[in-house]
Order: structure tokens, then C-alpha cells, then sequence
């Protein structure tokens, strides 16, 4: 696996990661339509404490434009439906989605590519072919949310 690719992977699910987790007053989301305009929303907040931030509230999914907002965190999760959907007669996969486990350990918990194959129980080539064809799968959903064919 390329470290370099694996890299930005990993950087672009750390930069979508909210920092803040509340704010004092009602957050407010901001959405881009096609055709450029800039649609502004107040969440409700609570009446009482603490109100989610804007982040939080995109990333809970509570949000039309959550899969643009996080689309590394959204493909991760597409991955473990697509694997445990499709890949469930592979010897490997039959207990649990092992290249989504691969997935998540390697670009979300930053786990070495060694260490996923053997928590895994699958060799480190094979570790590595499903790796790639995961993260080249995420890339392609990614290509179609963008372009609207999703």
C-alpha cells in the first residue's frame, strides 16, 4: 500500500474530525446548493446547558450534507455495509467484514498494516490486496457523491 495515498486517507479523516463538541448557542449549518447558493439553518439548541456545535450535528447525520461534510468517515462506513453484504462467502469473511476491519484499523485507528493482518488472521499480502481494493472502492464512491450520481 502506498504510504503516501494511506496518508491522505488518514490526514483527511483527522481534518473532519469536529474539534468542538458543544456551543453556547444553537449552532448553525451552512449548506451549498448546485446552484451556489448558500443555504443558512439554526439547529435547535437546548433550552437549558449546552447546545451540539455544527460539526457534531453534520456529523451525527442529523444533516442533508453529511456525506459531502465527512466523505472519508461515510465511505468507511459504506465500505463495512458493501463487505458485509457481498463478501460474507469468502472463507475469510465469514465470521465478520475482515477488509473493513482492515479499513478501519489502518486509516481511522492508525494501526500498522502488520498488526490489522494478524488481529485479522489473514497474511499480510492478502491484508494488503484487500487494503488497496478498499480504499480504491471508497475513492470511487467518493468520485460519485461528488458528481451526483449517488
Amino acid at each position: 500500500m502506498n504510504a503516501r495515498a494511506l496518508s491522505l486517507w488518514q490526514a483527511s479523516l483527522e481534518a473532519e474530525t469536529p474539534r468542538r463538541l458543544t456551543v453556547t448557542a444553537p449552532p448553525v449549518t451552512r449548506t451549498v446548493t448546485a446552484q451556489y447558493e448558500v443555504i443558512e439553518e439554526e439547529e435547535p439548541g437546548s433550552r437549558v446547558g449546552l447546545s451540539l456545535s455544527s460539526e457534531m450535528v453534520r456529523l451525527l447525520g442529523h444533516h442533508e450534507g453529511y456525506g459531502l461534510a465527512f466523505p472519508v468517515r461515510r465511505a468507511l462506513a459504506e465500505w463495512n455495509r458493501y463487505c458485509r453484504s457481498h463478501h460474507q462467502r469468502w472463507p475469510d469473511h465469514a465470521a465478520r467484514p475482515v477488509c473493513a476491519e482492515l479499513a478501519y484499523a489502518v486509516i481511522r485507528n492508525r494501526y500498522s498494516l502488520a498488526w490489522a493482518a494478524e488481529h485479522s488472521g489473514v497474511s499480510y499480502l492478502r491484508a494488503e490486496r484487500l487494503l488497496i481494493g478498499a480504499v480504491r472502492e471508497m475513492a470511487t464512491m467518493q468520485e460519485r457523491w461528488v458528481w451526483g450520481s449517488d
